[in-house]
Formats: C-alpha cells, sequence, structure tokens
C-alpha cells in the first residue's frame, strides 16, 4: 500500500499506481482531489483512490504502509508519524522547500521552508538511501536547487 501524503493534483499518486500499487491519495483540497479521480478514471487506475483528509488532524496509521511520498509540503509534527506508518523496510520519498534558495520559487514563510540538513534530522531514525540539497553551493544554475530531496528506508 502507498500514500502520496497532501497530494495536490496527485502526480506521485498516479505514478505509484500505474506501477501496480494500491494507491492512496490525500490532500485537504476537494478540487484537487477531483482532478486526481479525473485522471486515474481517465488512465484507468482503479488502484488509485483519493481521500478528504487533514493530515495534520488525522496523521496515517502505524504500520501501514510500503511507501509515502510527500512533495512540496511541510508539516514538521508529521515526521514522526510518517515514520511509524511506515511498514518494515518501507520507502519514504520526500521532497520540499529549503530557505537558501536561489529564486523565489516555492513558500516565502519560513515555517514552511527547511533549514540546512533539517530534512536529514526530522527523519534520522529512517536508513538513509539518497540525499541531496544544494542550496546556494557551486554553480547555481546548474542542479536541483530550492528543494531538499530525501529517500530512506525503515528498519
Amino acid at each position: 500500500m502507498a500514500l502520496d501524503l497532501a497530494c495536490g493534483t496527485g502526480g506521485n499518486a498516479l505514478l505509484l499506481a500505474q506501477h501496480g500499487l494500491d494507491t492512496l491519495a490525500w490532500d485537504y483540497a476537494e478540487g484537487a482531489l477531483d482532478e486526481v479521480s479525473r485522471q486515474a478514471r481517465q488512465l484507468g487506475l482503479d488502484r488509485c483512490r483519493v481521500e478528504l483528509r487533514d493530515v495534520i488532524r488525522q496523521p496515517p496509521e502505524a504500520g501501514r504502509f510500503d511507501v509515502i511520498t510527500v512533495s512540496h509540503f511541510l508539516e514538521r509534527s508529521l515526521a514522526e508519524p510518517l515514520i511509524q506508518a511506515l511498514k518494515p523496510e518501507g520507502l519514504l520519498f520526500y521532497q520540499t522547500f529549503t530557505r537558501e534558495k536561489c529564486s523565489a520559487q516555492g513558500p516565502s514563510n519560513p515555517d514552511f521552508l527547511l533549514g540546512a540538513s533539517e530534512l536529514l534530522q526530522l527523519f534520522s531514525p529512517l536508513r538513509l538511501l539518497v540525499y541531496r540539497e544544494e542550496g546556494l553551493v557551486g554553480d547555481q544554475t546548474l542542479g536541483l536547487r530550492n528543494l531538499a530531496y530525501l529517500v530512506a528506508q525503515r528498519r
């Protein structure tokens, strides 16, 4: 079972379902979920189900998911519930905006921006598989800027 948390228009949810995973797409924006449902129907993806859900008030249940994706969303209080929601050997794919940015892309409110290496700290109980955070180091016209990316596994 996979979860696309705060899924927006559901790009990750649709991809996971296309690769054969039963997938839940959670968001609090009904319009976004309508779009995910429309695309899933159009693609014949009955493995992708949407759920209107305030993930802060209703975080995922412990031990439920093999894969969790989070993209362009930051709620620090969800770090521990996300770790617990992974099954053993489950994978977390997380990407969101950092304070060290090369452009105005993403939120401006620092509450919704990661500090340096913060994503590593939030998910330190997991086994790190991939991490990337370039910030303002090196040639700022190259690479994946403005974001931190993490892939980690529950032990």
